[in-house]
């Protein structure tokens, strides 16, 4: 009976990431899939893909998040941030939306591992009943401020797909 239990669900979850648009990585226990650039390496972890540039300059972070204290997406996005980089400066602050879900998009810089970087985030609310997800994608403020630099953030942050 376990058995065929734990086939059920790897198969449905073998399915779903196979369903994932093309080009997209599925996080199947985080309910959601991104575009990851070629050659970037990814690592999936729990609910979240961790992925890094072939250069180490350009880095994406994408999780569910869940903090207890937050209280709107703003509150989200900048306990995100206080999670994934050493600190942080806002420099840039709007609402907007992630294929149709309300999202608060930051930007700034800050550090990361003592290093100096620029950032562009998204909290995302796919609805009353998932946990919002945050997307961060950091790096070098050079390799940030290129023209590849930006159009690579710009579809990393709108390619989420949330099941």
């Amino acid at each position: 009976m376990i058995g065929r239990v734990v086939a059920l669900v790897a198969g449905a979850l073998m399915v779903w990431a196979a369903s994932a648009a093309a080009g997209q990585t599925a996080v199947p226990r985080g309910g959601f899939s991104i575009w990851v650039p070629d050659k970037w390496t990814v690592t999936i972890k729990r609910t979240g893909i961790y992925a890094a540039n072939p250069n180490d300059e350009l880095y994406l972070v994408a999780s569910r998040i869940g903090f207890p204290d937050a209280n709107n997406l703003d509150d989200d996005a900048q306990a995100f941030l206080s999670y994934e980089l050493d600190d942080y400066k806002i420099s840039g602050s709007e609402d907007s939306n992630v294929g149709g879900m309300p999202s608060r998009a930051l930007q700034g810089t800050g550090t990361s591992d003592k290093d100096s970087i620029e950032f562009t985030s998204e909290a995302i609310d796919p609805g009353p009943d998932h946990d919002v997800v945050g997307v961060l994608v950091y790096g070098d403020p050079d390799a940030m401020k290129t023209e590849q630099g930006q159009a690579t953030v710009k579809r990393i942050l709108s390619s989420l797909k949330v099941k």
